[in-house]
């Protein structure tokens, strides 16, 4: 093997340990629900490929930039609303109901996301052959990119249904409280 080859073989390899490495999160002192969240791997993960996308130029004068208002979707997508169990009041019940969605949803991301890397291993052993086809390497990419937006799809849809555990009273008090600048 090349040197020209084996360079960018070593960067993708020292990019994906660096994703799939464990990352150490402190839990805020206080409310035990108020961070919740086991598997700090994945809450790190959805803070560098949000499943909601990416908020356009921040809070710039861009006219179609997200205005400065939280929207609940993305006030759930870290914690399924767990983050916010203190200041919603959520009862025991709610609080199992969302846990229980999250870690589910959670399961089911990764499982999802150890397909989408070995579909990502068979791209890089296509691209590397001696002799490239390209109608298979094409094939793959849509592949991954399918799998990538089923993945975002059901995630989304699992944070609408923990929206829908929230009483109508808490969707409001966490729209209202976020959008003045508070929790």
């Amino acid at each position: 093997m090349t040197a020209s080859i084996l360079t960018p073989r070593l960067a993708l390899a020292a990019i994906w340990l660096a994703l799939t490495l464990p990352v150490t999160v402190q839990a805020q002192a206080g409310d035990p629900f108020s961070f919740d969240i086991p598997d700090v791997d994945l809450a790190e993960f959805l803070t560098q490929r949000p499943p909601m996308g990416e908020c356009p130029a921040g809070e710039s004068s861009h006219p179609d930039a997200i205005p400065k208002r939280a929207h609940l979707f993305h006030l759930g997508v870290r914690n399924f609303f767990l983050d916010h169990a203190s200041h919603l009041k959520l009862t025991t019940e709610q609080k199992e109901s969302l846990r229980t969605l999250r870690d589910d949803t959670w399961a089911r991301w990764k499982d999802a996301e150890q397909g989408i890397q070995s579909l990502e291993v068979e791209l890089w052993a296509l691209t590397g052959a001696e002799t490239p086809r390209l109608p298979e390497i094409e094939t793959m990419i849509r592949t991954i990119a399918e799998r990538r937006a089923a993945q975002r799809s059901a995630y989304v849809a699992a944070v609408a249904r923990a929206a829908q555990v929230l009483t109508p009273d808490q969707r409001r008090q966490l729209r209202d409280g976020a959008n003045r600048g508070g929790r």
